[in-house]
């Protein structure tokens, strides 16, 4: 599947993806709007509701 970290638990991969948005300075409506995304979606994988 595109995009979908392999073999990690999503709230694992939702706590990575926002440590590195913070390293970078990001705020989720930066970020999500980079991604394309709304910020809602963003959360919501960050928190581990969505893959």
């Amino acid at each position: 599947m595109h995009g979908v970290v392999t073999g990690m638990d999503p709230r694992e991969a939702g706590q990575r993806i926002a440590r590195a948005r913070r390293r970078r300075g990001l705020s989720q409506a930066v970020l999500a709007g980079l991604a394309g995304r709304s910020e809602s979606w963003l959360s919501q994988v960050e928190r581990g509701k969505r893959s």
